[in-house]
């Protein structure tokens, strides 16, 4: 009896040893295959800004050669080399105007310039080191609203536009990221208000922004 209850207590050791040693690899493979599932589900919500350069020249004429965009993105790696993204952007810009009924010819108007772009679209993702490089497009739907104060002028509406996108990002600890991005955007025609400039502008140019990001 003693003997057979030995032979029991044994089989039923050896059987919780041969879970354990089937278990254990199983769970090893388990934990690496982890980070790769949260890499390729990993999100950054990111603001930035910098300079933003319009492409049209009576823009530039207007409000300058050089405007300070601010940008908040939202990136979401759906795969490992894959990444989506959604944001908005905005620009103000303040400018004057010469009216062709000025008293004096050198008689200027302060306008103004708002510009909101909300955009999305998605990048492929070429790691380089430390530091993570990808490039893409997106589509934009831009809202402008021009004001001339003095002409009781006010010009306001929306436009369909697109992007191209090329990003860097470096990870400075377990949440936050340094993020650089270079994109040109083009927003359709847009009617111009002042008398002396082209009926249609183009309100995309180039932008260069540096900000940071948390992770989630």
């Amino acid at each position: 009896m003693t003997g057979e209850r030995l032979l029991g207590r044994l089989r039923g050791w050896t059987a919780v040893f041969s879970l354990a040693m089937w278990a254990l690899p199983a769970s090893a493979l388990a934990q690496q295959a982890q980070p790769a599932a949260d890499v390729a589900r990993r999100g950054m919500l990111s603001v930035s800004s910098g300079i933003f350069w319009p492409s049209a020249q009576p823009f530039r004429d207007l409000y300058g050669s050089v405007q300070p965009p601010l940008t908040v993105q939202f990136d979401w790696r759906i795969q490992r080399r894959l990444t989506v993204f959604g944001g908005a952007r905005w620009i103000w810009a303040h400018g004057k105007t010469v009216s062709v009924e000025a008293s004096t010819p050198d008689e200027r108007f302060p306008i103004t310039l708002g510009i909101r772009s909300l955009r999305a679209g998605a990048r492929v993702s070429a790691p380089a080191g430390a530091l993570d490089l990808s490039f893409g497009a997106g589509a934009t739907v831009n809202t402008y609203q021009e004001d001339w104060p003095a002409a009781g002028l006010t010009g306001k509406g929306t436009r369909a536009g697109f992007l191209v996108q090329a990003a860097a990002a470096r990870e400075l600890g377990r949440r936050l990221s340094v993020v650089a991005r270079v994109e040109y955007g083009w927003v359709s025609g847009v009617p111009s208000q002042g008398p002396e400039t082209v009926t249609k502008v183009n309100l995309g140019g180039l932008d260069v922004t540096v900000g940071l990001g948390i992770r989630f």
